[in-house]
């Protein structure tokens, strides 16, 4: 038994429940129906093994989707600053300060994998952040001399497997995100105004067709992508009401602010009315 979980967990990545419940189906399975079979036990562990296998597959296929739908919620943390975020203190690289994007926290590639368990369990995972200063590239984003910035985490949105749980707990996380962040950043304890947070749950209050918060609004799963999103046949971009079209992140080719979803729709649009764009396509 304990080879056969040993083998399943790790062939599969399931939890170690489901493995041990596999296991010990392999494990007396064999057994039991081989007195039924006169002790012909070779012949039913030739059968059994992928059997076992098999149900194993079956058993992880439902947490893997839900991983893959519920994996996008975004946590936000938000300031008003009197001068930007400054790395100086803490790297000699001193373009990081006019970089677009800094990524916080993430040490290894094994961390991947932690937050896809943290995600599967509801758990917190270990804090890995990303996000940027708008007002170093668009000034008009803040009045002048003072600047936003923001981190976005990919959270779960049943925290302890009740999304309210985040009208408990968003504002203290945010609190540890914005320390992290000033270890990395330390003028930040002098230069914010205010901060606030934005949860999953706070997402979907505001933004319903965001299930779960999912900054992709809507699985990639094998249906509903490319001609398939956000529905079979609905990859054209047209919804079936002659002069109504789609063009969110539901649409291909997704969520994640590529501006893509609505570019591609005009270009619908401007090919139905047979008008040329006056905009130069991109290649």
């Amino acid at each position: 038994a304990l080879a056969a979980w040993l083998f399943i967990r790790r062939i599969t990545g399931a939890t170690p429940f489901t493995c041990a419940g596999a296991a010990l189906a392999f494990a007396l399975s064999p057994y039991a129906l081989g007195c039924l079979a006169n002790g012909q036990m070779a012949k039913i562990q030739l059968w059994i093994i992928p059997l076992c296998l098999w149900a194993v597959s079956l058993a992880i296929r439902g947490p893997r989707v839900w991983v893959g739908l519920v994996l996008a919620p975004l946590f936000a943390l938000n300031l008003a600053l009197s001068e930007p975020p400054s790395y100086q203190d803490t790297t000699d690289d001193s373009d990081l300060d006019q970089a677009f994007m800094t990524i916080l926290g993430l040490g290894h590639d094994g961390q991947f994998d932690e937050i896809l368990r943290a995600h599967q369990r509801g758990a917190m995972p270990s804090t890995v952040m990303w996000g940027a200063v708008p007002t170093r590239f668009d000034s008009t984003q803040a009045p002048p001399g003072f600047h936003t910035a923001f981190m976005w985490e990919k959270l779960p949105y049943r925290l302890g497997g009740d999304p309210d749980s985040w009208d408990r707990v968003g504002r203290e996380h945010g609190r540890a995100m914005l320390d992290a962040w000033t270890s990395s950043a330390p003028n930040l304890a002098q230069s914010v105004i205010d901060w606030f947070v934005r949860t999953p749950r706070d997402t979907v209050r505001s933004l319903p067709n965001m299930r779960e918060g999912d900054l992709l609004v809507g699985a990639f799963a094998n249906d509903q992508v490319g001609f398939h999103r956000p529905f079979p046949g609905a990859g054209h971009y047209r919804s079936g009401i002659e002069g109504l079209y789609l063009c969110g992140g539901s649409c291909h080719p997704g969520g994640n602010i590529t501006g893509l979803c609505g570019y591609n729709a005009a270009g619908v649009v401007m090919a139905d009315l047979g008008a040329t764009p006056w905009w130069s396509p991109v290649v």
